[in-house]
């Protein structure tokens, strides 16, 4: 739904006038339906279910009100819409009331010391962005936080930054990031300024349970909100940028030497600003040449599908646009600005760089700088450097040679920032991070991903390539030459019924179930095909490790538990080959899609390419069986 100021009420409806946990039993979704719009400020969301209940369609009722947003990969994401399973203005005020309710556990002298040092919200430029983030704001000043506001659209990576230069004991982001359109979302930061996991994000989630009813008559007007909070958005926006620029900036000299004309997009996103100001404070050469149009903020994303810079085609306007300007480098945010494409043009046409040569090209600009400026071996073995688990293992292979600490965490950058977090305070060094869907970090002036910074470090290492007559296609087969070729397949399929994602689950779970080792063959011949190929062997690969993280187990320890976080509610399997190559199976904690990954690696890049491609054809024959489990791409 799209705002509509002539479809709100100004204040939220008296507290206390009922209770969700009381819901009758007698036509429990109608009454709860009915419930849930006595407390919805939104008439277009109050008709939604009106309509609903009028129609007596008790299937959608059930579905709009049979579960709840649980707080996932990146917060709170899900389409727009009414009920509890979808983002809306009452979602937002309950997660607000829960945050608040935390914040201020723990006694007088802690809830003191957290509303001293408030909370951030920030926003991106989606319908109804602004109003949900005036409404988590009116619930944090209602009870006392000093609250800093950003009133206008930002980059995600100011939210976590905001929070390590102001102090703040949280804050908040409504963006849904990558996300169709229609979706939208509400990401919390705790005070380490990393995203928040278990079991900080259940006590919230518990909490929002628990405190339903709105406390007050919310006012969630521009008028009675923003004259209460702090505007801080030039504030940190520079200071931001400043300290980009101490951290990772590496080369303290101009770089007038390298012509290398530069694209760039914002995906219809917000980070144009922020990546000009940073540009110009990196002193890198020019500006990057602006896509126009993709770089004006669209709530719609009208040129794109998806506004995904990892979906195919979606960087295709932005290189012909390249192409027209002659220039040889395109980079890219996504729409909130906390993730970094890149494309390269070789002779003959652009080459999309994955999320792990993304990685590869930045890990080995940073490490190489960092042993410049430490010379002491025992300091450089606190470095350290993380990865996702699903990510490429060349960053581990890296590490092993280089001499740095290398750990994996599960997916998603929460894991991530909290693990740095952890290291950090232990005397570590934090270098950098990355998942191979495109997010990196690198320094810990903030610990979640950040397509800004990055984005002009990677700009700063291709100029500086470029400038003594090195293409960053030949630097990065360099460095494949150096630690072995790595190939993966990072793919999924679409998979909006949940019962189809089980049933995929369930077989690998009784492959594995019936003994360790076991083999997957790929079927080289479709049903029917009866030509003389036939007779040719099929491929087979067996498995000798089993690490699953939905049931907690894993075959390669000596109680066969898993030493990273089990989540009994997110479907997840790592299977580990003879030959060392591996294929992850996992269901999206953002979007509806069953997605794998397979990486194998070798010393020459064709062996590997084509073990690549046998594998995978592998694992989807034997493994997630798209046509048995009615899996599509589309």
């Amino acid at each position: 739904f799209s705002l509509n100021p002539n479809l709100f009420v100004r204040g939220f409806p008296p507290p206390g006038h009922f209770d969700m946990a009381g819901v009758a039993e007698v036509r429990p979704w109608v009454a709860q339906a009915e419930a849930w719009m006595a407390i919805d400020p939104n008439l277009h969301t109050r008709q939604e279910v009106q309509d609903l209940i009028d129609r007596n369609d008790i299937v959608a009722l059930e579905r709009t009100f049979g579960k709840r947003l649980a707080f996932g990969t990146a917060g709170l994401r899900g389409r727009m819409g009414a009920g509890p399973g979808c983002m809306n203005e009452v979602v937002v005020l309950q997660a607000a009331q829960g945050i608040a309710r935390r914040l201020l556990a723990g006694g007088d002298a802690a809830a003191a010391a957290a509303k001293k040092r408030g909370v951030i919200i920030g926003h991106d430029h989606r319908h109804n962005s602004h109003r949900f983030a005036l409404t988590a704001a009116a619930v944090f000043l209602h009870v006392g936080l000093k609250v800093y506001f950003m009133p206008h659209m930002v980059p995600t990576p100011l939210v976590p930054w905001g929070i390590r230069k102001l102090g703040c004991v949280a804050g908040a982001m409504v963006t849904a990031s990558h996300n169709p359109k229609q979706d939208n979302g509400f990401k919390v930061y705790w005070g380490n300024t990393a995203q928040i996991i278990p079991p900080l994000d259940q006590e919230i989630h518990s909490q929002m349970l628990a405190n339903t009813d709105p406390w007050t008559t919310y006012d969630i007007s521009d008028q009675a909100v923003l004259p209460k909070c702090i505007d801080v958005t030039q504030e940190l926006q520079e200071s931001y940028v400043a300290m980009a620029v101490q951290q990772c900036r590496h080369l303290q000299t101009p770089l007038t030497l390298s012509s290398l004309k530069t694209t760039y997009t914002a995906m219809h996103g917000v980070g144009l600003q922020s990546v000009l100001d940073m540009w110009k404070a990196f002193g890198l050469p020019g500006e990057p040449l602006c896509c126009a149009s993709q770089c004006t903020p669209d709530p719609d994303f009208p040129t794109v599908a998806f506004p995904n810079p990892e979906e195919k085609g979606a960087l295709d306007r932005a290189c012909a646009y390249a192409d027209e300007q002659g220039s040889t480098l395109v980079l890219a945010n996504d729409p909130d600005a906390d993730r970094l494409a890149v494309a390269v043009r070789n002779t003959t046409e652009w080459v999309v760089l994955t999320g792990n040569e993304i990685a590869l090209l930045l890990a080995d600009w940073i490490w190489q700088r960092y042993k410049v400026t430490v010379e002491d071996e025992e300091d450089r073995k606190k470095a350290f450097m993380l990865a996702s688990t699903v990510s490429s293992k060349v960053l581990r292979r890296m590490a092993e040679q280089e001499g740095f600490l290398f750990e994996e965490t599960l997916t998603g950058f929460k894991w991530m920032g909290n693990k740095a977090s952890d290291l950090i305070g232990t005397g570590h060094r934090f270098l950098f991070a990355y998942e191979v869907e495109i997010g990196f970090a690198i320094g810990d002036m903030s610990l979640d991903k950040d397509g800004v910074r990055c984005l002009a470090v990677f700009a700063e290492m291709a100029h500086s390539l470029h400038a003594r007559g090195r293409g960053l296609l030949d630097q990065l087969h360099g460095l494949y030459s150096r630690y072995g070729f790595h190939k993966m397949v990072n793919s999924y399929f679409f998979c909006p019924e949940a019962s189809k994602m089980d049933a995929v689950f369930a077989h690998v779970r009784a492959l594995y179930g019936a003994g360790i080792p076991f083999a997957i063959t790929a079927n080289l011949h479709p049903p029917g095909d009866t030509s003389p190929a036939k007779k040719q062997k099929p491929l087979s690969f067996t498995v000798v490790h089993v690490r699953d993280l939905t049931l907690g187990y894993d075959s390669g320890t000596p109680d066969g538990k898993p030493s990273l976080h089990v989540d009994s509610t997110a479907q997840m399997v790592t299977l580990t080959f003879a030959d060392g190559s591996v294929c992850t199976l996992r269901g999206s904690g953002t979007e509806p899609k069953l997605k794998y990954y397979v990486e194998v690696s070798a010393s020459v890049e064709a062996d590997a390419e084509a073990l690549k491609q046998a594998l995978m054809q592998a694992v989807v024959d034997a493994l997630l069986q798209p046509h048995v489990h009615g899996l599509s791409r589309q």
